[in-house]
């Protein structure tokens, strides 16, 4: 779906994990509904956590130690986009 100016419509977007502010803030700016993975800081989502997050959410981004992989993608059929967030070369 696109607005009249061409920009597809912003939907929902399941993040596994807290990442900087200023990353949310970018997504919500572009009207974006953005929902966290709320468990504690220095720990990780399991993979039914992974999976039940991503329920009805449009995109997944993931952190590198987490996998948006067929079993997610099975699991949740509104999944349009998955993003990896990460550096390196």
């Amino acid at each position: 779906m696109f607005t009249e100016q061409g920009r597809p419509v912003p939907g929902s977007v399941f993040v596994t994990r807290r990442i900087r502010a200023a990353g949310l803030a970018l997504l919500r700016a572009a009207g974006a509904r953005v929902s966290v993975w709320e468990g504690p800081e220095e720990s990780r989502p399991s993979r039914a956590e992974v999976v039940a997050g991503a329920r009805g959410a449009d995109v997944g981004l993931g952190l590198l130690t987490e996998q948006i992989d067929g079993e997610v993608l099975r699991a949740n059929p509104t999944l349009r986009g998955v993003a990896n967030y990460a550096v390196g070369v």
